[in-house]
């Protein structure tokens, strides 16, 4: 199937090109969220809630930005400031988002709601989030 031609005999290009190309320029204002849940606590048992941990994170960003993706099957390593190496099987939730829905910062406190209570019940070291480039470790709890 094709586009069409314009003028000149090219092919003319998709609505779609335009929004692509905007944001590998960086002229987007969007960014990713990721959300580490973890599979195993800071004693490095198992935890029995993870796929409960991951769905309810996919509702918050699907609720926050609109959709959410889980990926599985993933091995990862955190040393915690000790020396201690913790082993774990996370699942990450990747929702795509625009800046300003990011920036809002009553939807942000519900993100760091639920990493501080994830954190608290999962009885992590530290939690993760990264939106864009940058990680966030959170690692006081109180109010969650």
């Amino acid at each position: 199937m094709t586009t069409g031609s314009n003028a000149r005999g090219q092919k003319a290009l998709f609505p779609e090109v335009k929004k692509i190309a905007a944001v590998l320029s960086r002229e987007s204002e969007q960014e990713v969220v990721i959300i580490v849940v973890p599979s195993h606590d800071k004693r490095k048992a198992p935890l029995s809630s993870q796929s409960e941990w991951a769905n309810a994170g996919m509702t918050l960003l699907a609720d926050l930005y609109q959709g959410a993706t889980a990926f599985a099957n993933l091995k990862g390593i955190f040393k915690t400031e000790d020396g201690h190496y913790l082993h774990d099987e996370p699942i990450l939730l990747e929702s795509y988002a625009n800046n300003a829905d990011i920036e809002d910062v009553d939807k942000l406190n519900q993100l760091v709601r639920f990493l501080k209570k994830m954190g608290k019940e999962t009885d992590q070291n530290t939690v993760m989030v990264i939106i864009g480039t940058a990680f966030f470790y959170i690692t006081d709890y109180s109010g969650a």
